[in-house]
């Protein structure tokens, strides 16, 4: 999602982090089920009180909230976006359990 700055009235806005938030409704108003989803690159991860979280920029992500984590190949990578490459994890990692 992308933001031009400024407010509804055209002023810009000060610089600084934002939120957003998202309520969804069907077409007689009534409150339906939306589901978020982001990517990005992965640059680091803090080891909290409350447990781990993967840091995407300057987002901070419980790791319990990951559904999933995948390389992406080549073509999906970003130029000039720092991440932390992890050669050989699948390898360090071995074959998945059924």
């Amino acid at each position: 999602m992308t933001w031009n700055g400024q407010y509804e009235d055209g002023t810009t806005a000060p610089a600084g982090d934002y939120t957003m938030e998202v309520e969804a409704r069907n077409s007689n108003g009534a409150k339906i089920f939306a589901q978020m989803k982001s990517q990005g690159v992965i640059t680091g991860i803090n080891f909290t009180g409350h447990g781990p979280q993967v840091l995407i920029g300057k987002d901070a992500i419980d790791l319990s909230d990951i559904k999933s984590i995948s390389d992406g190949g080549p073509q999906e990578q970003q130029e000039g976006v720092p991440g932390i490459p992890l050669p050989g994890l699948a390898q360090q990692l071995g074959p998945a359990s059924a």
